[in-house]
């Protein structure tokens, strides 16, 4: 009976303590999924964010480099005149301006014998078929070229000078114009109108009412410390992204494709941005208008295919190194290149130090690689060339760390 009574409380005690572990084990389980829940929410709300500021960091650099900077905008002035559609628009727009002011066939019938005034609409066309043949000739030649080019990017710096200058909320009235005006004078005889005051009634008159001019001035003066935050911001929400799931080689893979899938985005957006502009414009000049619209954009497609083709290069990279089939295939094809040709011609049968600490961090090691790469981004310059250089490099090193690595 005692034995009974002994095995009844055993039963019992395990009994509540199996209770007690099942509460225990629900509580964590129930902690785990609200801290799973947070998580979550901020990996999609950084990520939201993250691939905000990409698309914004590309439109920046490729304004900076484009619109904003005079001596990169001399090459885009420089691009869209070579276009052989746009010589010919700006000659055919020129003839069309003179001929709408002179009507040679009018002047003709007026001072032509009445035997020849039947002439007259036949002479007109052929005087009009000559300018045109000879503005082009013009528009076509070096000189024009030259002065094209020259002309815009003086006006250019105006522009940016202006913006760069300008106060208030973008409205700009007499005054303003005419200090700026009167500035130009100073050292010359008129110097003495800089000190001439307009009358208030007349000052105050308002000529423009920009209200994009203040955004406009801060990010002309700022443009440096832009394009620095937001490549900072990209990089450490990205890495506090990675580093806040619970599956980073998967949220790498999965960010990589998210960055691939917005700039291809971009890059059908320009398509059909293009497309939008063109039709809008008179038929005669469509094709000049798309080949400018291209010069225009070129370096803005070169740089967002570079960025796709490092988004790609980073997905490649998460989805080798994880646990599939056919990852695992081709880790074993580059291990048995590597590992046994390449690495045996280098480092021979017996491994040393450096073959053993590669082999025993590889994993860290590349992703490290990976993390550089990024960071580069802060430090060099953000143009084509340099980013399909980082993406070069960053293969090369990966490729450099497999070989290396001591075989295990």
């Amino acid at each position: 009976a005692k034995a009974k009574q002994s095995v009844s409380s055993e039963l019992k005690a395990l009994k509540a303590e199996n209770v007690r572990l099942k509460r225990q084990l629900n509580a964590q389980k129930s902690t785990k999924s609200k801290n799973n829940g947070w998580r979550i929410a901020a990996i999609v709300v950084m990520s939201g964010i993250t691939g905000a500021i990409l698309i914004s960091a590309n439109l920046l650099f490729w304004t900076a480099r484009t619109v904003i900077e005079t001596d990169k905008y001399h090459d885009t002035a420089q691009a869209i005149i070579e276009k052989p559609a746009v010589q010919k628009a700006i000659a055919d727009r020129a003839t069309d301006a003179i001929f709408e002011r002179v009507n040679t066939q009018q002047l003709l019938e007026e001072n032509l014998p009445p035997r020849v005034q039947f002439a007259a609409p036949t002479i007109a066309q052929q005087i009009e078929t000559f300018t045109n043949k000879k503005a082009r000739q013009i528009t076509a030649s070096e000189k024009f070229k030259e002065t094209w080019v020259s002309v815009n990017v003086k006006a250019h710096d105006r522009f940016i000078s202006a913006i760069r200058d300008s106060k208030g909320d973008g409205a700009v009235n007499i005054s303003d114009v005419y200090a700026k005006l009167t500035q130009r004078l100073e050292g010359s005889k008129l110097s003495f109108l800089q000190d001439v005051k307009l009358p208030s009634n007349i000052g105050s008159i308002q000529v423009l009412d920009a209200p994009w001019l203040p955004s406009a001035r801060y990010i002309v003066i700022n443009l440096d410390m832009l394009r620095f935050v937001a490549v900072s911001l990209f990089i450490i929400l990205t890495a506090t992204i990675i580093y806040l799931s619970r599956h980073r080689r998967k949220i790498a893979l999965k960010l990589g494709v998210f960055y691939a899938l917005l700039m291809l985005a971009t890059l059908i957006s320009v398509r059909v941005a293009r497309a939008v502009v063109v039709s809008n414009v008179d038929p005669k000049y469509q094709e000049a208008v798309t080949q400018a619209y291209q010069a225009v954009l070129d370096p803005f497609i070169l740089q967002t295919v570079a960025l796709l083709v490092l988004s790609l290069v980073v997905v490649v990279v998460a989805w080798i190194v994880g646990p599939g089939k056919y990852a695992g295939n081709i880790r074993q094809s580059f291990s048995t290149l590597f590992a046994n040709n390449i690495h045996g011609a280098i480092f021979g049968k017996n491994e040393n130090a450096y073959t053993r600490w590669v082999g025993k961090y590889q994993s860290r090691l590349q992703w490290l690689a990976v993390a550089v790469a990024f960071v580069s981004l802060l430090i060099i310059s953000v143009t084509v060339a340099n980013i399909i250089w980082l993406a070069a490099a960053l293969v090369a090193v990966i490729a450099i760390i497999q070989i290396s690595a001591a075989k295990k």
